[in-house]
């Protein structure tokens, strides 16, 4: 029977916002020990543009310790062809708030993610999982709030939360870079956390 142990438990790319177009490579991370790594990919937009090139996140691994030319392309994750809708964040919520209240509901639909833009700090952003939508514009969300949110923040429409298991027993390092070129795309809302795993049966 395995025994899998957990090893660490960190940022491949940094909860970000960054601006059309760019490539943000998280950087090369060591795997030289671990069997296992488990991704989760955060993507929204937080511009009201057609996202018409969407952009995608590439999660590459290397046989090598160093150096640049061995790396390849393990996983391919796009983001979808969407015109977000925002509103406003219409009364001050504090942290464990569930049901939040927006200015209006526009394209926040049940069973998907919504990214809750803070405007003073971006790391204070946070992605949720809507559980329903009123039509007195509130919306009720799976988990509690983590950081309290007031009146000059956001809510943005068709965010995205993927959970990805990587194999990396034959591969050294690995890294998670997010593409997104092309003419016409939105500023976009960006972290990337994983776990590393090990077994030692």
């Amino acid at each position: 029977m395995a025994d899998w142990t957990k090893s660490e438990s960190a940022d491949a790319i940094t909860h970000d916002e960054v601006a059309h177009p760019s490539t943000v490579d998280g950087g090369a991370i060591s795997c030289v020990d671990d069997d296992a790594i488990y991704l989760i990919l955060r993507w929204a937009p937080i511009e009201a543009v057609a996202n018409t090139n969407p952009g995608y996140f590439l999660v590459m691994g290397s046989d090598k310790t160093t150096g640049d030319e061995n790396w390849a392309v393990l996983a391919k994750i796009g983001t979808p062809v969407v015109t977000a809708a925002t509103a406003n964040v219409d009364t001050s919520e504090d942290i464990g708030a569930t049901v939040i209240g927006v200015s209006a509901t526009a394209s926040l639909v049940t069973e998907s993610w919504c990214y809750l833009q803070d405007t003073t700090t971006d790391t204070d952003s946070e992605w949720c999982y809507i559980l329903t939508v009123a039509t007195d514009d509130t919306i009720t969300i799976l988990d509690g709030i983590t950081v309290a949110k007031d009146t000059s923040d956001d809510s943005w429409s068709d965010a995205q939360v993927v959970g990805l298991p990587v194999d990396v027993h034959a591969f050294n390092r690995f890294k998670v870079v997010w593409v997104n070129q092309g003419d016409a795309a939105a500023n976009s809302a960006i972290w990337v956390t994983y776990s590393k795993a090990t077994d030692h049966g």
